[in-house]
């Protein structure tokens, strides 16, 4: 029995991962675990202490909201004066 004769088209390189896949892979592998750090971290300091990390909840949703608000104004003042400089032209033409 002999081996068949090689294949030319064959690329190793079509059966690696690519370098910067495997460097993706290992930064996002220590992303994850300094983030699980901080989990368990928090989660020690929610029951050390429910009534700061309650109160840091509040804190930080009443400061997302407000963000939201915000832009929601903005984006409608925006699209107002747009509509108001259409009028404007469709008037003038």
């Amino acid at each position: 029995m002999g081996l068949p004769p090689p294949d030319s088209s064959f690329n190793i390189s079509s059966v690696l991962l690519p370098r910067d896949l495997v460097e993706d892979i290992d930064s996002t592998s220590e992303l994850l675990s300094a983030r699980s750090d901080k989990v368990i971290d928090d989660a020690v300091q929610a029951i050390k202490d429910p009534k700061a990390t309650i109160d840091g909840l509040k804190t930080n949703i009443t400061a997302t909201v407000d963000d939201g608000k915000k832009k929601l104004t903005s984006a409608a003042k925006d699209v107002r004066n747009k509509a108001k400089n259409a009028t404007a032209k469709i008037v003038s033409t």
